[in-house]
């Protein structure tokens, strides 16, 4: 055994470590089968129906975002534009560019 120098063996702790810890949350997407042709950035700026919120130490949000793709054919072409989210935002290559408009 072998005496504290700092307490001289009377138990006491007269120094003592400042510790500062601080959580930092990361936000990271992840979309599951992301085959639908949208890009990620245009489903961060929609809402969904939220299935799960996790407000534990590991903060996590389970969304699901309605996205409908349409198929259509104009002048013998084929083409699609999607409706997503809960705001129905549109993305769409339109097939002209005089006046076409979605609605």
């Amino acid at each position: 055994m072998k005496k504290c120098e700092t307490c001289k063996g009377n138990r006491q702790l007269l120094t003592y470590i400042n510790l500062k810890v601080e959580w930092v949350n990361q936000v990271d997407d992840h979309v599951v089968e992301q085959n639908s042709g949208l890009r990620i950035d245009d489903l961060r700026s929609v809402s969904g129906k939220e299935l799960f919120k996790n407000n534990q130490y590991l903060r996590q949000r389970v969304e699901l975002i309605p996205i409908t793709k349409v198929n259509y054919k104009w002048k013998g072409d084929s083409h699609v534009y999607y409706v997503y989210g809960n705001e129905n935002q549109v993305s769409a290559d339109y097939p002209a560019t005089c006046c076409c408009v979605i609605l």
